[in-house]
């Protein structure tokens, strides 16, 4: 009867024993779980930020888009009024060049006489 005392005991220890290792590895396993939930959940973080930023920056290139429109639409109007004072400024040249034809001729008539 010792034995199978003795033989009780050994099995309770070994089953105690295994119970406390299998406890120990769950508890290993479930911080593993933890920890990479956090990371998942940090991750997610991360890629929320980058879709924001990218978001951000599409936004910022659609206004520097138009912006370039803008300015590209003033510029051709600059060209356009400077196109025009040039022409304005020739037809100016022109009848100058004229009416000092006609002062040039109107002084030697004025010399004749």
């Amino acid at each position: 009867m010792k034995i199978a005392a003795i033989a009780v005991i050994v099995a309770s220890a070994t089953a105690l024993t295994a119970g406390c290792a299998t406890r120990e590895s769950v508890d290993n396993l479930q911080s593993q779980v933890d920890r990479l939930s956090a990371a998942t959940a940090k991750a997610q973080a991360s890629a929320d930020a980058a879709q924001a930023a990218a978001s951000k920056a599409q936004a910022s290139a659609a206004q520097a888009a138009s912006t370039a429109q803008v300015a590209n639409a003033t510029a051709d109007k600059s060209l356009d009024a400077a196109s025009d004072a040039s022409q304005k400024a020739t037809s100016a040249q022109t009848g100058l060049y004229q009416v000092d034809e006609k002062l040039d001729q109107m002084f030697k008539k004025m010399q004749r006489k």
